[in-house]
């Protein structure tokens, strides 16, 4: 089992009972009724590495349709960006998983080549390959896998009603780094960078 799932099992029993303690004493994770997620906000904080790699590649990260720039830092270059949630659900009796699901996004813009792309209304999938989807260019036909999520720092904290998950890294993937270099004529995604860290605030009610 990988170091990721264990550390994710060993978490549950706290979890359940952090949730279960608004509720009537559950003995165990099947017990436990599926949350139903109301509102919360995600906060990535991008890494130096990919930092560099637009600022060399003439490439500025714009948030849009309602995230937020937070701060950002010359050095080491990183930027914080709030990402509003906007719904989805989790299940307690198989391991969390489910959706957790974004408005907002980010604008990625190469004035010097006239060129923009947009990815945007992220969903967490949360499950054996936990990873983010997200819209292209406002069409919710075009969809790609723009992360891969890394759980083997994850961390979790909370009380009833709101549940924190921190200590998480997002893996760019191979084709959405293909799919922004090609809308941008750049060079400067590579797949396998790891983007940002995170940490994802939901507020949430049991069904």
């Amino acid at each position: 089992m990988r170091l990721a799932a264990v550390r994710r099992l060993a978490l549950v029993g706290a979890v359940v009972a952090l949730v279960g303690a608004g509720a009537a004493a559950p003995a165990d994770a099947a017990a436990a009724s599926k949350l139903k997620i109301t509102g919360g906000v995600t906060r990535t904080v991008s890494t130096p590495e990919i930092g560099n790699a637009l600022l060399k590649g003439l490439i500025l990260p714009v948030p849009v349709d309602g995230a937020k720039l937070v701060s950002a830092t010359i050095k080491p270059i990183t930027t914080t960006i709030d990402l509003p949630v906007a719904g989805g659900s989790l299940d307690p009796a198989a391991f969390f998983s489910g959706t957790i699901r974004h408005s907002g996004g980010l604008k990625f813009v190469k004035p010097t080549a006239l060129r923009s792309v947009t990815v945007s209304d992220f969903a967490v999938k949360i499950d054996a390959n936990p990873r983010v989807v997200a819209v292209v260019n406002h069409n919710p036909a075009v969809k790609i896998t723009l992360f891969t999520v890394d759980l083997s720092g994850l961390t979790i904290g909370g009380e009833t009603g709101k549940l924190v998950l921190g200590g998480t890294k997002l893996v760019l993937t191979k084709q959405a780094a293909d799919l922004l270099n090609r809308s941008l004529h750049s060079k400067a995604f590579v797949g396998g960078t790891v983007f940002a860290t995170s940490t994802t605030t939901v507020n949430y009610t049991q069904s």
